[in-house]
């Protein structure tokens, strides 16, 4: 005869699960809740359990809590992939997110649903969540040993835990498993800076071989002239290489993010005051948007040595887009005009820029310098050599002063030190002095 575990308080059933012939089903459970509605009228839920008694009961329980926190069934029929892909399509026809923020959630829920897609909402639970880790590390080894990095783990761990939260915020489930998961922690980024030594030699290379691809453009230039072949084009070949150039020594003098870089546009530099002003960035796309915070859209001053060069560069450039019709004869380039111009005379892209960057700094003796680190470079420098952390974190836009100090704590920790012998050497006696 079959195994019945009766209701507990008329809350529940738990009853052994029996075969076609009435024999009784090994760690099989039925469970059984009913309850009735505000106008009288009786329901039940039902579910089986393929385990021990006690999760059977744990399960019926859950059920009756459910119901009586005001939980919707909803949460046990829905699976994550279906909730996940709801959340997703919210998310992209609200209209407030960058598609870039579009595309991470959206892989996000590829890669989360190939894993716990099935699984009912109510059924995800912490040790779900931590399982699910622990087989994406796995899943990501390589053959190397490699490993996938905890900053990608987190970046699914903070989609799961939106996700989930608003499965709680519509009732499905009573609150948000994510809560009880210790969160990855990501990996200490390298901020690598070239010495002062490199710097110098980077902005000499630059110069040099900018010398070298201007000598290059204008032999082609006449050669085309020659051929009656300089009529009619469309593009400029090597124009595209130029402007790269000069956006690297830009980016070497300023500290701009290539985005910054790319976006900036001649209606933003004035040289006359020796400034420009970074009013957008250029995406992956292709589109401009404004900076993120108030932090980032800022003035940046330039140097007496990069303002004569920009001069002289934007000359150059409305020559040559002149003769493509990208610029009107006799008129100064229009504001919106692209300061690091593609052939065309338009924006260029990110993804071009970067190609040409490693090949260029690979054949120029700086090979695996990230163009990022120029960046890196301006900030570590300036802190280096005495500027103030306040100064450095709004000539690069950090919006916090904390994040400026965070990420170049130890070249601020060698100016303290040279403070600390500076101090030590105002505070020392005559007969210490002369001892030094």
């Amino acid at each position: 005869m079959a195994k019945t575990t009766g209701a507990r308080n008329g809350r529940g059933s738990v009853t052994q699960a029996k075969t076609r012939d009435g024999k009784p089903i090994r760690n099989v459970w039925r469970i059984c809740y009913s309850w009735t509605d505000s106008e009288g009228e009786r329901h039940k839920e039902n579910a089986t359990h393929h385990g021990t008694k006690a999760e059977a009961w744990q399960i019926c329980d859950s059920l009756r809590a459910a119901r009586e926190g005001g939980l919707k069934p909803e949460g046990r029929k829905i699976t994550f992939a279906q909730f996940a892909q709801d959340w997703q399509q919210a998310r992209e026809e609200s209209g407030e997110l960058a598609r870039k923020s579009l595309e991470e959630s959206a892989r996000s829920v590829r890669k989360l649903s190939g894993y716990i897609g099935d699984k009912a909402l109510a059924e995800i639970d912490a040790a779900t969540i931590e399982r699910l880790f622990r087989d994406m590390r796995r899943d990501g080894t390589r053959a190397d040993g490699t490993t996938i990095k905890n900053r990608t783990i987190l970046k699914y761990y903070q989609h799961l835990k939106q996700i989930m939260q608003k499965a709680c915020n519509y009732d499905y489930i009573m609150r948000n498993p994510c809560a009880k998961v210790r969160p990855p922690k990501p990996e200490d980024v390298e901020r690598r800076a070239l010495s002062a030594k490199d710097a110098r030699r980077l902005l000499a290379t630059l110069e040099r071989r900018e010398r070298e691809e201007r000598a290059a453009f204008d032999r082609k230039e006449e050669r085309q002239a020659a051929w009656k072949a300089d009529k009619g084009r469309k593009s400029l070949r090597g124009l595209g290489t130029l402007a790269n150039i000069v956006g690297a020594r830009l980016t070497l003098a300023t500290g701009l993010r290539l985005g910054e870089l790319l976006g900036l546009t001649w209606g933003a530099v004035d040289l006359r005051a020796g400034c420009l002003e970074v009013r957008q960035s250029l995406t992956e796309h292709g589109e401009t948007k404004p900076p993120k915070t108030a932090a980032g859209r800022r003035t940046v001053w330039l140097d007496p040595a990069t303002v004569a060069h920009l001069a002289q560069w934007k000359r150059f450039q409305a020559a040559q887009l002149r003769k493509i019709g990208a610029a009107a004869e006799g008129r100064p380039l229009a504001a919106g005009v692209a300061v690091v111009c593609s052939d065309v005379g338009g924006f260029s892209s990110i993804r071009n820029y970067e190609r040409w960057w490693i090949s260029w700094r690979d054949s120029n003796g700086f090979r695996g310098l990230k163009f990022h680190e120029l960046r890196h470079t301006q900030a570590t420098q300036l802190l280096a050599n005495g500027a103030d952390v306040k100064t450095v974190q709004a000539r690069l836009g950090h919006s916090d002063p904390a994040l400026t100090l965070k990420w170049y704590a130890h070249t601020v920790e060698e100016n303290d030190k040279r403070a600390a012998a500076l101090m030590g050497g105002l505070l020392a006696s005559p007969e210490q002095r002369q001892s030094a």
